[in-house]
């Protein structure tokens, strides 16, 4: 005795979504004219030049802890000075030259934040700017 399989079987999946849709108010495009675009490019691209440096204070330590440093050699030879004259010109080494140090580490993490910072606005731009006409980009 054969069976046939003549029942067909089924399944039902019913899958419940929602979206939201953005409202017109977050929609919003303004119009802004290429030269203008360009001209706002230009600027962010010209706060890299605008970092608060030190780079004059750390030079000015670093040439006061040499200047020490190398008077040292001088006093520890010399006769007849009290005794504080070569600690002090060693202090005054040491201190200047950590705080040169100091100095240059802060310059160089304002230089390293404002350059994330401004490429971070230019990768911003870039994306903005491909959605334009590829007629404008060539420009």
């Amino acid at each position: 005795m054969s069976e046939s399989h003549d029942e067909k079987s089924s399944v039902s999946y019913d899958r419940v979504e929602t979206i939201d849709v953005p409202s017109d108010y977050y929609e919003k495009k303004i119009a802004i004219r290429y030269i203008d675009w360009r001209r706002c490019r230009r600027k962010i691209n010209n706060i890299q030049t605008s970092i608060p440096r030190f780079h004059l204070i750390y030079s000015l330590l670093l040439g006061i802890s040499a200047s020490s440093g190398l008077s040292t050699v001088t006093i520890s030879a010399s006769q007849g000075l009290p005794a504080w004259v070569l600690p002090l010109y060693i202090c005054v080494c040491i201190f200047s030259f950590i705080a040169s140090i100091g100095f240059y580490l802060v310059d160089r993490m304002f230089i390293k934040q404002k350059k994330s910072l401004t490429n971070d606005l230019i990768e911003d731009l870039n994306d903005i700017e491909s959605t334009f006409p590829s007629s404008f980009q060539e420009r």
